[in-house]
């Protein structure tokens, strides 16, 4: 998994050359029998790897382990295929199809005790959607909302009292008398910010930030160093009068990893720099209008993205710092029940396709090459009826089209390019209607009133 993402941040293949000896070895190694240590074997009956759980203090066939076993056999098939190892790459999609099926197997067992690691299935092993009825389930369970096979409730997620909205490790969780992590807590909001993705509006990434922002009034005297939250006044460090922190121990790679990939998964970027794109689902929350992400690398090509929302447009405008030839994959969010009017690139209409259910418009393009430039994508989604360019804006341009189309008091406009020309109820183009586009109008690349026209 970090070999293949390493290649395509690089596109170093060169790199996956040199290591495939360890990449084919831990493929195979990650699959099968382990001759080192008994407890690691692969369990065929249920085609689950049996092995230590995320907490190390278990062995089982864990829905977690094996995703990442999944996850893991998916990529080293890809780095097959990209050094051209075919047999490979038949052996490791062929080993990740059967943990697959055991996964589902063992979410429609529906027993493994409430465990947020499930949530890996769905994100970052992407081994099923978050919509998935079986991940939804495992998020049901962890609010409280469903029960297992044998009709227990057993919720992860704070109710009430000093933890309220955090989020427990697992169900029974004694360790530190069992109190919420940073890491749990973190990874329940990311669950939400990739399901927002298959849903319109802002609930899911609300409820991602919302977690965020919980996670940072709880910081003491370590910040994100450290794994677990305690109760205030509650095992105090020497010295310290009060704080909402308990460090079992500093352990940066889970909180301070995990607050790393949570602001970047407002971008939510994928690099591919073999290539020669970058892929983009940026999703901002409520009370956001704008967000802007600098020096994002992909290979040798480094990017600023700005994603701007306002009640006319979306935008996302990505600046090619250092130049050269870059493809991007994006996906605008528009409000939900809105409509697209017009999607453009830099001013000209480009191809799109539209997710109605999760309002959102993809597009894909080239970059401007030259250093500094900047791309503009944009997605009209009101339409403004002065706005005659259907470009969001009113502007000169739409003043040149309305000259276009004049034809003075009591002279019908029949033309079909000019039926918005015709902004007052009758059918001539004079200056009754110039004056509604002079109430609208806003310059070049500025939003107009939606309720100019009055």
């Amino acid at each position: 998994w970090a070999g293949y993402y390493h290649y395509l941040a690089t596109g170093d293949l060169a790199f996956l050359n040199s290591y495939y000896t360890l990449f084919y070895e831990a493929g195979r190694a990650m699959s099968e029998d382990s001759g080192i240590d008994s407890r690691l074997y692969y369990d065929d009956p249920n085609q689950l790897m049996h092995s230590n759980n995320v907490w190390e203090d278990s062995w089982d066939d864990f829905l977690y382990s094996n995703a990442t076993v999944e996850r893991g056999l998916r990529d080293a098939a890809r780095i097959a295929a990209a050094t051209g190892h075919a047999a490979d790459q038949a052996l490791f999609n062929s080993r990740a199809d059967m943990i697959h099926a055991g996964l589902n197997g063992r979410l429609d067992w529906n027993g493994e005790n409430t465990d947020i690691s499930q949530l890996g299935l769905a994100w970052p092993f992407e081994t099923h959607a978050p919509t998935d009825s079986r991940i939804t389930k495992v998020i049901d369970r962890i609010n409280g909302v469903a029960t297992d096979r044998w009709g227990n409730n057993h919720p992860l997620v704070n109710f009430s009292g000093e933890w309220q909205d955090l989020v427990n490790r697992y169900w029974g969780d004694t360790y530190w008398n069992g109190g919420p992590w940073f890491l749990t807590t973190l990874w329940y909001g990311q669950y939400y910010a990739k399901r927002q993705d298959y849903a319109g509006g802002k609930n899911d990434v609300d409820n991602f930030k919302y977690r965020l922002d919980l996670t940072r009034s709880r910081l003491g005297p370590i910040g994100f160093g450290a794994e677990q939250m305690a109760p205030s006044s509650s095992l105090l460090y020497p010295g310290q009068m009060d704080f909402v922190l308990q460090a079992a121990w500093p352990n940066a790679w889970e909180s301070m990893s995990t607050l790393t990939d949570c602001i970047m998964l407002f971008l939510d970027h994928v690099p591919d720099a073999p290539a020669g794109a970058i892929r983009l689902a940026p999703k901002l929350p409520s009370g956001w209008d704008t967000m802007t992400y600098k020096n994002i690398s992909v290979g040798s090509r480094r990017l600023d993205v700005t994603c701007n929302e306002n009640a006319v447009f979306n935008t996302h405008e990505l600046r090619n710092l250092a130049g050269g030839a870059l493809d991007y994959d994006t996906y605008v969010r528009i409000p939900p029940g809105k409509n697209v009017v017009a999607v453009l690139q830099d001013g000209v209409a480009v191809g799109y396709t539209f997710d109605a259910a999760a309002s959102r418009v993809h597009i894909t393009g080239p970059l401007n090459a030259s250093a500094g430039s900047v791309t503009v994508v944009k997605v009209v989604h009101e339409h403004i009826q002065p706005d005659l360019d259907h470009d969001g804006d009113v502007d000169v341009n739409d003043l040149d089209l309305f000259e276009s189309c004049a034809t003075g008091p009591g002279i019908s406009q029949n033309s079909p390019a000019c039926s918005d020309a015709r902004l007052d109820s009758d059918n001539d183009v004079d200056q009754a209607d110039f004056g509604v586009l002079q109430r609208c109008f806003s310059g070049g690349d500025l939003p107009a009133d939606p309720d100019c026209e009055g």
